[in-house]
């Protein structure tokens, strides 16, 4: 999450939460509340069981509703609020004072630090507001769907809580199997803009009885960032369902407290890290040019390869680990899950493949279901390649190098992820910006955590290339009409006799890279490779990066 823009993630809480703070689920609340029914009737305890439901519904003949256990106990509004306010926000006088956690104001930091801009959650009770406002922050609640309608944008307020099941003061609260299996359509509505605009982190939620939020978070129509799932044991059928349909990233915790305690503590060790480090210096010669022959796992150089080398030191041959299969293991997860993969596969949804050869035969694009180790790949200790997509002879592809550094040679662990762009339609600048965003940041952030524990703990990133080839051979020797302005929506002028085949650009930087960090780098890097190439005003361009770069 540290990663990732500021406030592009959303929070779903369950009532896991707020059990830690001692207030009944919500399901809890129903059936004391049948218990207070039957004792108003004489009914005898015994007679009404362990499963109060079963006896409301042999007596009345209906499933045990809020408002009609309400109606019973209570004859005002006022009566009734007060009979919730029992459960859910005891007065001090009644020796129960329930307060937010310490998860709750973790969390609330969180909002604070301009992190989390939106809290999803199926609880009554008004903990998460309490913990916001002790930090200053003035949230918009939203109880009923019919409050949508006049919310202020997600993106302009503090911050947002969606209460979808109601809350406790307002009376109209959601339990039964029926209210929960189908949400009104603003809520779904609402929903599926949060899920498609905004990573989730899941936490102290089962997922069993809520079957309409389940489905929104199913069928949410795209997922431009991850998914992270807290749970505390083993997850139970409903919420590892989602977890495998959403690719969500699953994560055992001790309780919400330890978890919101450790990502607020790592995030604010990043923040301290990255104030100390110095500013980036762009360099003009570059250590990891693109070969004139396909690597190993492509077949033909692409039309158009995008590289973002990364650097990580101090490391050597005598301080880094061997490769192990766990650690393949962790690698793979981390490129499945990077948010590089989604837009891989969101491009090549809306793209035409062209042959990366001379060949004017129909072409379609390979599938991109996952990485794996490409067949003529040379794998060893010191050594890892993986590949999305076939061999790159035509459409989208990547291609991602670990090398290790060995007791003889060099110093550094080097990480080359290869963008493979074989399309019919030049790619616009906003896109190439983003795409090489999120190649710096697979190398950066995903591929050196997941091999985090094979490095020397002061290891950090101190170099990022970028690279823009448009090579005119195809890698197997035969010469291709090509060149940077036929693969990029180039809107300044060149020599006829002198087309481009090469953008590149060197930065040296120091620690860890924040998405912010790198949406600079790649901002500041292309202006400087157009510039290089002879484009006096590139302002135009540059402005359109830094919009696509802040919208996604």
């Amino acid at each position: 999450m540290s990663a990732s823009p500021p406030g592009v993630y959303a929070v779903l809480v369950g009532s896991g939460m707020s059990t830690v703070a001692g207030i009944p689920t919500g399901w809890g609340v129903v059936q004391d509340l049948i218990r207070r029914v039957a004792r108003a009737d004489n009914v005898e305890p015994e007679d009404v069981g362990d499963a109060p439901e079963a006896w409301w519904r042999r007596r009345y003949g209906s499933e045990p509703r809020y408002d009609t256990l309400l109606e019973v106990l209570a004859p005002t509004d006022g009566a009734r609020q007060a009979l919730l306010r029992g459960y859910f926000d005891p007065p001090p006088t009644a020796g129960s004072r329930v307060t937010p956690t310490v998860g709750h104001r973790r969390l609330a930091k969180l909002v604070a630090d301009g992190l989390i801009r939106v809290i999803i959650t199926t609880n009554f009770d008004r903990l998460i507001e309490r913990a916001l406002d002790e930090v200053g922050i003035s949230p918009q609640v939203l109880w009923l769907p019919e409050h949508v309608a006049s919310m202020m944008p997600l993106v302009h307020a503090p911050a947002t809580v969606i209460k979808l099941h109601g809350d406790y003061a307002g009376l109209q609260l959601r339990n039964t199997r029926e209210e929960l299996a189908q949400y009104p359509q603003p809520w779904n509505t609402l929903l599926a803009q949060v899920f498609d605009e905004y990573g989730l982190l899941v936490v102290g939620w089962s997922a069993d009885s809520d079957v309409a939020l389940a489905q929104a978070l199913a069928s949410a129509p795209s997922r431009r960032f991850p998914i992270f799932w807290a749970a505390r044991g083993e997850l139970r059928e409903a919420a590892r369902r989602l977890v495998a349909s959403r690719r969500a990233i699953e994560m055992t915790i001790e309780d919400a407290d330890s978890l919101f305690t450790d990502l607020t503590d790592r995030i604010d060790r990043l923040r301290a890290a990255a104030q100390r480090r110095g500013p980036v210096r762009f360099r003009p010669v570059v250590a990891f040019p693109q070969s004139s022959t396909a690597q190993a796992g492509w077949a033909q150089l692409p039309l158009l390869q995008l590289r973002a080398a990364v650097v990580l030191a101090p490391a050597t041959g005598d301080t880094v680990e061997p490769i192990d299969t766990p650690d393949r293991a962790r690698l793979v997860r981390a490129l499945d899950d990077a948010v590089l993969t989604d837009r891989l596969r969101s491009l090549a949804a809306r793209c035409t493949p062209a042959s990366a050869a001379i060949n004017p035969a129909p072409v379609v694009q390979a599938p991109l279901d996952g990485w794996h180790v490409p067949e003529d790949s040379h794998q060893t200790t010191l050594w890892a390649t993986y590949r999305l997509g076939s061999e790159q002879t035509a459409g989208i592809g990547a291609i991602v190098n670990v090398r290790m550094p060995d007791p003889l040679h060099g110093a550094g662990v080097t990480i080359l992820v290869d963008v493979a762009v074989s399309v019919t339609d030049p790619l616009s600048f906003a896109d190439t910006a983003v795409l090489l965003r999120d190649a710096v940041l697979a190398g950066a952030v995903d591929v050196s955590d997941a091999l985090g524990e094979l490095l020397p703990a002061e290891s950090a990133v101190t170099r990022v290339e970028c690279h823009l080839d448009a090579a005119s051979n195809d890698g197997t020797g035969l010469h291709r009409p090509n060149s940077i302005e036929q693969r990029l929506a180039w809107p300044w002028p060149r020599p006829a006799n002198r087309p481009l085949t090469t953008l590149r650009v060197a930065a040296e930087v120091s620690g860890p890279l924040s998405a912010p960090d790198a949406a600079h780098l790649i901002e500041r890097g292309l202006r400087l490779m157009v510039l290089d190439a002879g484009v006096l005003e590139p302002d135009q361009m540059i402005e359109q990066i830094h919009q696509a770069l802040r919208a996604v």
